[in-house]
């Protein structure tokens, strides 16, 4: 299961979305790992517009590791 928070700080509003190191969550950071990629070419392309975008890592990641957990930081859509 993963855990979503809303993350406010000096740069906005984010969505911090965490997945556990448990073999379902992993396989749930697998998926998100790949779909990361199509998502930011709906976006780039004007197809879906509203999609949310992960801030990258200093080493321009879009996913990490925290404690256990993979962690991506999405920028805030409003709804």
């Amino acid at each position: 299961m993963a855990h979503a928070y809303q993350v406010n700080g000096s740069e906005g509003r984010f969505l911090l979305k965490l997945l556990p190191g448990t073999p379902s969550g992993l396989v749930a950071a697998q998926r998100v790992a790949t779909e990361i990629p199509l998502l930011a070419a709906l976006r780039e392309e004007g197809i879906l517009t509203r999609i949310p975008q992960p801030r990258l890592t200093l080493d321009g990641a879009a996913m990490t590791r925290i404690h256990g957990f993979s962690a991506i930081l999405y920028d805030w859509i409003d709804a």
